[in-house]
This record gives structure tokens, C-alpha cells and sequence, in this order.
């Protein structure tokens, strides 16, 4: 196949690749979401399946001194999808995701882990690429897409990221020999995103240790609430987790069918919350259970004003439905 042999049949084909491409992201997406990844906080950067540009992908196949016996069907790229998160073990349950899926065949083809360990005296361009190919035809965006239709996908976090865009250029096309000051400064860059990128994964553990109590504290009570108050609603997370690490000495004693037994025998206080939660967004959030059971319960006034970090009228007409007033 030559070249305008070659580019005839690409330009004829480009739209089935777009197609795969935005096959592969959607079903990467759906995947994660089906596995209750919050898709929104763990992908860095919109991903946007990409077809090859044609002047690189002739380049690629004909004047880069490649020794493909069929570039056409050699070369695996013609579509791209990237994914970036922020820490390693990100990395890693999206790769878990793309080698469990059925739809198509995965084989990792750059695996940065490995090339670390096989050259550790070596800093180069950082990625893990896996090569799909579909399995069968697909029938996507009213477009047939053929068996071993293939598809790239670089999974990398923020900071490998980082450097491809600084390095890509001159160390992964370019045979120009850099000079030893540039080398050197590149093989720093990648010596401290390799640290940083580790030092993420520990921080990210320990927070998750750190912010676990809290946030399990915070599901019960969602739960609760779409029991009691209402099935569908759109919670403030970070609202929610500021309020229940603050009052992180009481969680602990948190038990959905103690709370459920509780506010069934007293059942004025759901409706009191129903009704205001049509109007006011904290009787719209799970804590606002939490804060009556308290006061109902244990909690004496002076300790609830010195842990209470937002303005005291939010919580006064939770007191005064107990008969208490706040400003005592």
C-alpha cells in the first residue's frame, strides 16, 4: 500500500475511528460509574477520544523508518483516548476497568511500572498505553465499526502528564540529541514527578484513613434521611463532610435503626424537616437529622455553640422546637 493508497482509505474510514474512540471513553465512563467511582473528581482532564492527525500518521507509517510490514493495520493509534487522574492507584482502577471489559480485547503496550524497572537509570516519557481492539463489529453513533477495529489509551496521572507535554516533542519524536544540560534537567523533572506522584499516593491513603469515619458517618445518614425525609435528593457532600468532622467525637454512635426508631417515636420532627426543607438548603442535608437527634438526645447547648462553626440562626429553630432557646 502506498501512500495516496494509504490516505485514500484512511480519509474513508476516519469516521468509524472517531466512533470507536467515542465508544471506548463511553464505555470506560460507564464502567467506572458502575463500579460507584465518582467520575467527575477522578478524571483530571475532559477526555476526548482523538483521531490521528494525517500528516503525522503518514509520517508515522512511511518516513520515521518504522519497519511495518502493513502499516495500515500495523499502526494502533489511528484513535486515541487519554485518561488522567491525579495518583497512582487512580491509574490502576482505570486500567483494572479497561482489561475487564468484554467488548473489546486489551493488551498493555507501554507500561511505565516495567520500563522504571528494567532501566531505572533511565527517565523517558511516562504513560501506561494499553492497545483494544474490538471483538466483534460494533454498531455505534449509526456507524458500523469492523472486528479488531483498534483504539490507544494512555492512562497517566496529572503530573506524568506534566511532563509529556513538556518532553513529548523533543524526546518522543525528535532523534535530535539534546544537549547533556537539557537532558539532565529533564531526567530531574521526571526524578521529582516520580517522587511527587508517590508522595500523592501516600497522602491520598492517609486522608482516605483520616476522612473514612467521617464519610461513613455521612452515608448512615443519608441513608436515614431518604428513609424518613425524602428518596430523591441532591445533597451538598462537601457541605455534609465539613459539618460531620466536626462533630466527629458523636458519630461514632451513629446507628441507623436506633436513628429510625428514634424519630419514628417522634415523628412531629421528620415533618418539621420535610416542610422546611422545601425552602432551606440545610433542612435539604442529611446532618440536620443528625443535629436533632443530638439536642433531643444528649448534647448540652454550650458544647453544641462551641463546636457549631456556621452562624447560629441556621440551628436555632431546632432548639426552639425542643423548647429551648439558643440565646440563653
Amino acid at each position: 500500500m502506498d501512500e495516496a493508497e494509504f490516505l485514500a482509505k484512511f480519509e474513508a474510514e476516519k469516521d468509524l475511528y472517531q466512533a470507536f474512540g467515542n465508544y471506548v471513553k463511553t464505555e470506560i465512563i460507564k464502567n467506572l460509574v458502575e463500579c460507584g467511582v465518582d467520575v467527575e473528581k477522578l478524571i483530571k482532564i475532559p477526555v476526548i477520544p482523538r483521531v490521528k492527525d494525517i500528516a503525522s500518521l503518514i509520517g508515522k507509517a512511511f518516513h520515521r523508518g518504522k519497519a511495518y510490514t502493513n502499516p495500515y493495520y500495523d499502526i494502533t493509534d489511528k484513535v486515541g483516548v487519554r485518561v488522567v487522574v491525579l495518583t497512582l492507584p487512580e491509574v490502576d482502577l482505570v486500567c483494572e476497568t479497561i482489561k475487564s471489559h468484554n467488548g473489546w480485547q486489551a493488551s498493555l503496550d507501554r507500561d511505565f511500572d516495567q520500563e522504571r524497572n528494567d532501566n531505572p537509570h533511565v527517565f523517558d516519557y511516562q504513560s501506561k498505553h494499553f492497545v483494544v481492539k474490538a471483538k466483534k463489529g460494533i454498531f455505534f453513533e449509526s456507524i458500523n465499526i469492523p472486528e479488531n477495529t483498534s483504539c490507544e489509551i494512555q492512562i497517566r496521572t496529572l503530573m506524568q502528564h506534566a511532563y509529556s507535554e513538556l518532553s513529548h516533542t523533543v524526546q518522543y519524536k525528535s532523534k535530535k540529541i539534546l544537549t547533556k544540560k537539557t537532558t539532565r534537567t529533564l531526567s530531574r523533572s521526571v526524578a521529582l514527578i516520580e517522587a511527587v506522584d508517590d508522595y500523592f499516593k501516600e497522602a491520598s491513603s492517609n486522608i482516605g484513613e483520616e476522612l473514612n469515619p467521617t464519610e461513613e458517618a455521612y452515608n448512615k445518614m443519608k441513608s436515614i434521611y431518604m428513609k424518613l425525609i425524602q428518596s430523591q435528593s441532591q445533597f451538598d457532600d462537601k457541605t455534609n463532610m465539613f459539618l460531620f468532622s466536626i462533630f466527629d467525637n458523636h458519630t461514632k454512635e451513629i446507628n441507623e435503626s436506633i436513628f429510625i426508631s428514634y424519630f419514628t417515636n417522634n415523628p412531629h420532627i421528620p415533618s418539621r424537616i420535610k416542610n422546611r426543607s422545601k425552602t432551606e438548603f440545610f433542612y435539604q442535608q442529611p446532618f440536620i437529622l443528625f443535629i436533632y437527634y443530638l439536642v433531643g438526645n444528649k448534647i448540652k447547648l454550650s458544647e453544641l455553640k462551641d463546636l457549631w462553626p456556621l452562624d447560629e440562626g441556621m440551628i436555632k429553630p431546632v432548639f426552639t422546637d425542643f423548647g429551648i432557646s439558643i440565646d440563653l
